[in-house]
């Protein structure tokens, strides 16, 4: 009698832990907490190179910022170099010299020039591009974007035997048309001939935001706007572009901050151009405080007005692309 009450309870039991909404009891069975702690796992090695290359060396230059290096004759006649806390006192230095402004108005004007040419040119070619042969829109993305793809400072040496007067094939190009030949280099031409460079490798990354954006939209949208009667133009006027503005705003906000920040071009060009002064832009003014001057935490200083200025212009472009959206 025994054995069979156990032969009818076996059943029951089996049924009761295969219950549906209970997991089954037993080592196997994943914990609650180990779950929870997936996550922050997986953004940890994040986390921590952020941290390692990003926070702690801006915090260090904020705290560089606010103290300098003082000389003070020490016990016996040495010399002695010591950190003293002296406040604003190096954001005073940099905002009351003439070349820090003069360099930020250059990169200001630079930016006015590079990146209207360049996201325009960019926005022709995607354009192109949406309503091109779908074999040749492969190469052609590819051709456009190899510039881009060239370091800076290895584009501006290219750049800059063309742009020579000994090795230019500009030269041979307007003696045949009977023109003088314009030194690129020279006080007059320089600035747009950086511009050029800046104009040439930075076309094919916007051209392809945009044209990502234009693969996006659905093309049915295309189909009923050529069923209503609209030509090409019309459709890229007044479809397209209203629908890839997110994206121009991204590119634009990328090319502010890149002017802001420009550098590598004007300090390559350096070496080929006596025009270009070692306090051009403000990131070569900076870079000849912290390394040829010695002069870290004025340099720190001036990192930090950068930072605050291109910080500023992108909540600026970001404010306005707001309005233009709310239609305010």
């Amino acid at each position: 009698m025994s054995q069979s009450v156990l032969e009818q309870a076996g059943p029951a039991r089996t049924r009761r832990s295969l219950a549906p909404g209970r997991a089954p009891a037993g080592p196997g069975r994943p914990k609650k907490g180990r779950h929870r702690l997936a996550p922050y796992l997986f953004i940890a090695p994040g986390i921590t190179l952020f941290t390692l290359f990003l926070l702690i060396p801006i915090g260090y230059s904020v705290y560089l910022s606010f103290f300098s290096n003082k000389v003070s004759s020490g016990i016996i006649g040495a010399s002695e170099r010591a950190s003293v806390f002296v406040g604003f006192d190096n954001f005073a230095a940099i905002l009351e010299g003439s070349v820090f402004w003069s360099g930020l108005a250059r990169a200001g004007y630079y930016g006015l020039l590079v990146i209207p040419i360049t996201l325009g040119l960019a926005l022709v070619f995607a354009l192109a591009l949406d309503v091109g042969v779908s074999k040749l829109r492969t190469v052609s993305k590819t051709i456009i974007f190899i510039p881009y793809a060239v370091p800076g400072v290895i584009a501006t040496l290219m750049w800059g035997y063309m742009y020579h007067e000994r090795t230019s094939p500009f030269g041979d190009i307007f003696t045949f048309f009977g023109f003088p030949t314009p030194d690129f280099l020279g006080d007059s031409l320089v600035f747009y001939s950086i511009v050029n460079i800046a104009v040439w490798g930075g076309i094919g990354f916007n051209m392809i935001i945009l044209h990502t954006a234009l693969s996006g939209i659905p093309r049915e949208i295309y189909e009923a706007a050529r069923i209503d009667g609209a030509s090409e133009l019309r459709i890229a006027i007044q479809v397209k572009l209203p629908l890839v503005v997110p994206s121009m705003i991204f590119t634009l906000l990328f090319g502010v901050i890149g002017a802001v920040q420009v550098y590598a071009e004007p300090q390559t060009m350096k070496t080929m151009s006596p025009s270009i002064t070692s306090g051009w832009v403000p990131l070569m003014e900076i870079q000849r405080l912290a390394f040829e001057q010695g002069e870290t935490n004025m340099a720190a200083a001036g990192a930090i007005i950068i930072a605050l200025i291109a910080f500023g212009l992108s909540l600026l472009v970001f404010r306005l692309a707001g309005k233009k959206g709310s239609g305010d």
